[in-house]
C-alpha cells in the first residue's frame, strides 16, 4: 500500500505536505484496522483474504507505478522481476552464508550462539535487506526502457527452454482431449489443476515474450497460436470442476479455480481479438478480480457457505430426516443403518 502512495507522490509533484501526510496517515489507519478486525485469528478465510489483498495491492503497483508508459509496461515487469530473483538468490546465499559461520563459531571455537540467532539472521535478511536490495533497482518514473535492457539469458530461457517444454506439455494435453472424445469418457479432476497452472504459465510466458515477438518466426508463431489453443484445453477444464460443482457444490477452492478460469479465458480472447493489445490490463483486471473473490456477498466464502447450505438442505429433505423444521436424530441413525447394511451387503 505505501509503495503505491510513494509511486503516485512521485507522479504528483504539486501534492502539499499536508495532503501528503493525511493519506499516509489514512493508509496506517486502513492498515490497522484491517489487522485487528480481519486479522483477529488465523484461520482458511482470514489468511486466504489477506494472501489476496497483499497481491492485488502488488499488482496494482505494478499498474499504477507505469501506468502512462504503456509501450514499455513488458520491460519494466521484466526488469522487476529479474531483480526479484536476483535478490532472492543473494538473500538466500548471505542467510544460508551466515548460518554456516554461526554454525562454525559454535563448535569450533565453542562460542556460544543462541539457535534463535539463525531465525532473526533470516528474518533481516528478508526483511531489511532483500526490500532495499529490490527496491534500489525499481526503475523510476521518467527512465527509458528499451528492447537492449531486455536480459538475455532471460530470452533464452523462454525461447529455447520453456516454450518448447509448454508446447510438449500443450500435445500432451491434446492426446488426451482427444482420447477421451473418442472413448467418451468425463476428464478427470486432476486435469483441473494440470490445466489451470499450465495456462497461467502459458499467460505469463506470452506477456514475457511480448516485447521481442517479432524478434522470430518461432516465437511470433507461438505468440500467435498458443492462446488459440489453449481455448478448448480451458474449456475442458470448466467442464471437469463443473462436474465436480455439480456433484459436492461450490467450496472456495473450486471457487478459486473457476474465477481464475475466467479471468484466463478472458485473457485468451483478448489475445485473439484484441488488434491493439495492452498487456497492462493483465495486472489490472487480475487485481480487481482476486479483490471480488474475497470481499463481498459474491466472495468465494459466502459463495460457498450459501451451496453448501442449499446442498445440505436438498440431502436431509430428500431423505426425510426432518420434522417441523427441526432435524430428527433418531431417523438421521435410522438412514445411517441403512447405509451400513448395504456397505457390508456391497
Amino acid at each position: 500500500m505505501f509503495l503505491i502512495i510513494k509511486s503516485i507522490f512521485e507522479r504528483k509533484d504539486d501534492l502539499k505536505k499536508v495532503n501528503k501526510l493525511f493519506i499516509r496517515i489514512t493508509a496506517l489507519v486502513i492498515l490497522v484496522g484491517y489487522y485487528f478486525f480481519l486479522l483477529q485469528e488465523m484461520n482458511m478465510v482470514t489468511i486466504t483474504r489477506y494472501f489476496a489483498v497483499t497481491l492485488s495491492l502488488y499488482l496494482l503497483f505494478l499498474v499504477i507505478t507505469y501506468f502512462y508508459k504503456k509501450q514499455t509496461f513488458e520491460l519494466y515487469v521484466i526488469k522487476i522481476f529479474t531483480r526479484l530473483i536476483i535478490t532472492f538468490i543473494y538473500s538466500f546465499v548471505l542467510i544460508a552464508g551466515m548460518s554456516i559461520i554461526f554454525l562454525t563459531l559454535r563448535e569450533l571455537l565453542n562460542i556460544n550462539i543462541p539457535n534463535n540467532l539463525y531465525l532473526s539472521n533470516a528474518l533481516f535478511m528478508m526483511g531489511i535487506f532483500a526490500p532495499i536490495f529490490l527496491l534500489a533497482q525499481i526503475p523510476r518514473q521518467n527512465e527509458n526502457l528499451s528492447l537492449e535492457g531486455y536480459p538475455n539469458i532471460f530470452e533464452i530461457l523462454l525461447t529455447y527452454i520453456i516454450m518448447p517444454l509448454i508446447s510438449v506439455y500443450t500435445l500432451i494435453l491434446y492426446v488426451y482431449f482427444f482420447k477421451i472424445i473418442i472413448i467418451q469418457e468425463l476428464p478427470k479432476n486432476l486435469v483441473t489443476h494440470l490445466v489451470l497452472w499450465y495456462a497461467s504459465l502459458s499467460i505469463i510466458v506470452i506477456f514475457f515474450i511480448s516485447p521481442i515477438k517479432y524478434k522470430n518466426k518461432w516465437i511470433k508463431g507461438f505468440s500467435k497460436w498458443l492462446p488459440k489453443a489453449l481455448v478448448p484445453l480451458v474449456l475442458m477444464m470448466f467442464l471437469a470442476i463443473g462436474i465436480r460443482i455439480n456433484t459436492y457444490g461450490v467450496t472456495e477452492s473450486r471457487y478459486f479455480v473457476v474465477a481464475l478460469g475466467l479471468w484466463i479465458i478472458g485473457v485468451i480472447f483478448y489475445h485473439i481479438f484484441s488488434k491493439k493489445k495492452n498487456n497492462i490490463v493483465l495486472p489490472l483486471t487480475l487485481a480487481i478480480i482476486v479483490l471480488l473473490s474475497v470481499f463481498g456477498p459474491w466472495s468465494s466464502y459466502s459463495v460457498s457457505i450459501y451451496s453448501q447450505n442449499n446442498r445440505f438442505e436438498s440431502i436431509i429433505n430428500k431423505y426425510n430426516v426432518v420434522e417441523n423444521n427441526t432435524i430428527v436424530v433418531k431417523k438421521i441413525l435410522k438412514f445411517l443403518m441403512k447405509i451400513k447394511k448395504k456397505y457390508r451387503q456391497l
